[in-house]
């Protein structure tokens, strides 16, 4: 449990332990502490929480949760409307952890599930022997932990600790929902009533509206679940394991295959699993959410980033169709008479090889072809290193300040700058999955430059092996140019 939420949760004095957080003006409006330059940076999973949620983490003995809302905002320290790690004061890869998109900003989604792990079985179970003592316990302190000892052994094991959390975080869902219902009129209760009023009374109860939503989140998982198999299966009735060997858990009897009915099966399970998983560490793993196709904070993984494009054979690739291909991507042509590349990636690997392609075009029709690499060198924890992969995309490439070592080297960033999207190998198995790739953090500086002449150099960078003829046909080492990254 980090230091911030375990301070919220032990609190030993008649005031607030002292935290990061934004302090309450007269006015309630959230303004920066006076210790601002005094603060301690923070670790990996810490969210600094305000006097209010310090209040409200007070063990009341009932089930209140937080105002996601108020307590998120509290965290914004410069008022600008969004949470970043310059309000948390956190290091880059402690503020990666949390920001689950990558998009540099903290969402209230990614914060309730900063504040899920540091109240999860895990986090708790400080000696790690698979139980909670009563002092462990004690640090679940918006909730009356007594009733989750069910068969009075003075501990709590996880199948408790499970059954304890959903039945208080239900009850709090509950109450929380009939509150707001008590304030409801006019035409927003009519909307209420309408939607949820299954009995046909012409009310509408707590209840109701939790089993609507319950039957709207299976809908939605059902029709995703459907979208996903026929993706795989390409609109057929089964899909193959050795294909798809993330679903092998799926095929209940052994055949080798992964019928329609064992698919629905192993989701509702892998959803039980996830739902579990909230309470016990706080997290689902890469590999369960890629079965269901969600991404660490929990949606679907509609990222936006593409899938594979059909290139064809490199040697039959002509201008038009290069050409084509890059305006199917939203990429641009040409702009201010730069040259356009289009890189194509064959496959989603770690490589010392050239294996991938760099194919230049030019706004008169001239085009020529490079070996080169989009990928890393290697993909797991080396020397400190654990390197990204870029995924597919449109980029800005732009020259490189000199600085005695990458001096004819090129930025790869976006029109808004350096910053580009970029792959981790999370499972460390030496590729880079679908869920990985759909699922990227943010890389502050990735380059485009000289590779060695035989192998790749690169640790997450772009290298192309005949370096000079590169430079030359690009127009030299000052030229600004429009890439568009494809899996080929």
């Amino acid at each position: 449990m980090t230091d911030a939420i375990q301070q919220a949760h032990h609190p030993t004095t008649g005031t607030a332990p002292k935290t990061t957080a934004a302090t309450q003006s007269t006015s309630g409006a959230p303004e920066a502490s006076s210790a601002r330059a005094a603060s301690p940076r923070h670790t990996a999973d810490e969210v600094s929480l305000s006097p209010a949620a310090l209040k409200a983490l007070q063990n009341t003995g009932e089930p209140k949760p937080l105002d996601a809302r108020a307590e998120h905002g509290a965290l914004d320290r410069d008022g600008d409307g969004d949470v970043t790690r310059r309000d948390l004061r956190l290091d880059r890869e402690s503020f990666a952890k949390q920001d689950a998109d990558g998009n540099g900003i903290l969402s209230r989604r990614e914060f309730l599930a900063a504040l899920t792990r540091a109240n999860s079985f895990e986090s708790l179970d400080r000696d790690g022997n698979g139980r909670l003592s009563s002092g462990e316990m004690a640090g679940l302190r918006r909730f009356d932990s007594r009733t989750y000892d069910r068969n009075g052994d003075a501990s709590v094991d996880s199948s408790e600790f499970v059954a304890g959390r959903k039945a208080e975080m239900m009850a709090a869902r509950r109450a929380r929902l009939e509150d707001r219902l008590e304030g409801l009129g006019g035409d927003d209760l009519a909307k209420k009533v309408e939607k949820y009023d299954a009995d046909g009374d012409g009310k509408v109860t707590a209840s109701e509206v939790l089993e609507g939503r319950r039957e709207a989140r299976e809908k939605e998982r059902a029709a995703r679940g459907k979208e996903i198999f026929n993706a795989l299966s390409g609109g057929g009735e089964e899909l193959s394991v050795s294909d798809n060997k993330q679903y092998r858990r799926y095929d209940m009897n052994g055949d080798g295959s992964v019928s329609r009915s064992e698919f629905r099966e192993g989701r509702g399970a892998d959803f039980q699993k996830l739902r579990d998983n909230r309470y016990l560490n706080g997290a689902a793993g890469p590999e369960l959410r890629e079965r269901l196709g969600i991404d660490a904070a929990g949606r679907p993984t509609q990222s936006g980033i593409a899938g594979p494009v059909n290139v064809g054979s490199i040697e039959g690739l002509t201008w038009d169709k290069a050409a084509d291909i890059i305006r199917s991507q939203g990429g641009k042509l040409f702009e201010n008479g730069r040259p356009t590349v289009l890189a194509v990636r064959t496959d989603n690997a770690g490589t010392q090889s050239y294996d991938d392609v760099f194919v230049v075009l030019k706004p008169n029709g001239e085009m020529q072809t490079f070996a080169a690499t989009t990928r890393p060198g290697f993909t797991t924890d080396s020397g400190g290193w654990s390197p990204d992969m870029v995924v597919p995309g449109n980029y800005r490439i732009t020259p490189r300040p000199a600085d005695g070592k990458w001096d004819d080297a090129f930025y790869v960033g976006t029109e808004s700058g350096t910053t580009v999207m970029a792959a981790k190998d999370t499972n460390g198995d030496g590729r880079y999955s679908r869920s990985e790739i759909a699922n990227p953090v943010s890389d502050d500086e990735i380059r485009l430059h000289r590779g060695n002449a035989t192998s790749t150099s690169s640790a997450g960078c772009f290298n192309v092996q005949d370096y000079n003829a590169f430079l030359n046909f690009i127009g030299g080492r000052n030229a600004s140019f429009d890439l568009t990254l494809v899996e080929g």
